[in-house]
């Protein structure tokens, strides 16, 4: 069976940490703004932009996005889910330009206004060469980074609205470097603020839903997976507790206790080797690990309003990744090597089989050679992200080389 030359696929970027009730809307809007028959997302395995852990690990996160809608999840290598809205969007969306299937790309986004978005691009695009100019001036951040004080600045001095329209001109301007054919959209975010930390009812942010998930100390299985049913579909709640009442999912203070032992062991230098380690940085780090006892504190002594929380999590992901300033040197140059399948359906299937990818893919781990250095580099990253993470959680899956054990799940 062939691909009619009327059907269209749509291509969405994805975390599902976890899928709650705004991602299943965010599906069907964008199928119906596009006019798609297929769904493609690309979604951030093992640790997420955040810097952390993912609440499930992505074969689990890729099933619930089949079970809502979506056809084929693949993923997105550890060397950008983990970095900066810049990188995270051009490797996602180079995946995505990859397959030569995919019609249109829409994201969730605050203004929900597209030809708003597109005038701001355009005046990114006339800035280029300031970019260039600061970086030069300041050497210690990327072009990217440069990029992304950029977009802040815009998004101070008009009506853009959050994170959620940054990200979406990182897509659009990474739609533009590639001269990719795919068409942006957007729909708008309904109700929860991605910030939000408390649930919000039928859709709540995904931050709210792991913080209800995380402090709940006395878990009583019953009433609070009915509670959560209400703002996730019912087949993501039945995953997120086992029988017993465990969370399954990993354990993140185990993984700031590794934080601080990886900050205490660590030499100035070794730290200054890190991605995004800015100058100044690593003494400071260094510093307040040596100073404080628990994690908590030594995070909240730590930020600044140059040093976010979530930058300064991500470079603590990436000290313990080993993800390092050589891996990621080329802002544009550097891109996803290989396309890894994490889930499909029957359709999907279709897509799996129609693809005409410019890139190799990986349905069995074990049969899979890195043909270039750096392909060879993101495939270690990735299998370290699944080692460390298999780590973190709890009963006889700790061991690692699952990335060697797991295929790509079929769902019917």
């Amino acid at each position: 069976m062939s691909l009619e030359n009327s059907q269209k696929i749509l291509g969405i970027v994805t975390e599902y940490n976890p899928f709650h009730n705004g991602h299943a809307y965010h599906i069907e809007a964008s199928k119906s703004l596009a006019g798609a028959d297929f769904v493609v997302a690309v979604m951030s395995p093992h640790f997420t932009q955040r810097g952390e852990p993912a609440i499930a690990d992505p074969h689990t996160r890729a099933k619930w996005a089949i079970g809502s809608g979506v056809d084929l999840v693949i993923a997105l290598p550890t060397l950008f889910s983990t970095a900066s809205a810049g990188y995270f969007s051009y490797g996602a969306v180079s995946i995505l330009n990859a397959l030569g299937i995919v019609d249109s790309l829409c994201f969730g986004s605050e203004s929900g206004d597209i030809e708003h978005l597109k005038s701001i691009q355009k005046q990114m695009l006339l800035a280029q060469s300031e970019f260039q100019m600061a970086q030069r001036e300041d050497p210690s951040l990327s072009f990217q980074n440069h990029r992304d004080k950029f977009i802040k600045i815009q998004n101070e001095s008009t009506d853009l609205s959050g994170s959620n329209d940054i990200l979406g001109l990182g897509y659009m301007d990474a739609l533009h470097r590639l001269n990719s054919t795919i068409v942006p959209l957007t729909i708008q975010r309904v109700q929860a603020d991605y910030k939000a930390t408390s649930l919000t009812g039928s859709i709540s942010s995904a931050t709210a839903i792991r913080s209800a998930i995380g402090n709940s100390k006395d878990f009583d299985p019953l009433g609070d997976l009915n509670s959560l049913s209400e703002t996730v579909p019912s087949h993501v709640a039945r995953d997120l507790f086992s029988k017993e009442g465990t969370v399954l999912m990993p354990d993140l203070s185990l993984w700031q206790e590794w934080v601080l032992f990886e900050l205490r062991r660590s030499t100035v230098s070794q730290l200054s080797s890190i991605h995004d380690m800015a100058e100044g940085l690593p003494q400071r780090m260094k510093s307040k690990a040596i100073e404080h006892e628990e994690y908590h504190n030594f995070e909240n002594a730590l930020k600044t309003k140059i040093y976010t929380t979530g930058r300064l999590k991500r470079v603590m992901a990436k000290l313990l990744l080993g993800i390092t300033k050589q891996d990621l040197k080329n802002d544009f140059l550097t891109q996803p090597e290989y396309i890894r399948i994490l889930a499909f359906n029957e359709k999907g299937r279709q897509l799996l089989s129609e693809m005409d990818s410019s890139l190799p893919v990986i349905t069995n781990a074990k049969h899979f050679r890195p043909a270039t250095p750096s392909a060879n580099r993101q495939w270690e990253i990735d299998c370290t992200a699944s080692d460390l993470y298999h780590l973190l959680l709890k009963g006889n899956v700790r061991r690692g080389g699952h990335m060697f054990r797991q295929t790509p799940l079929y769902i019917k």
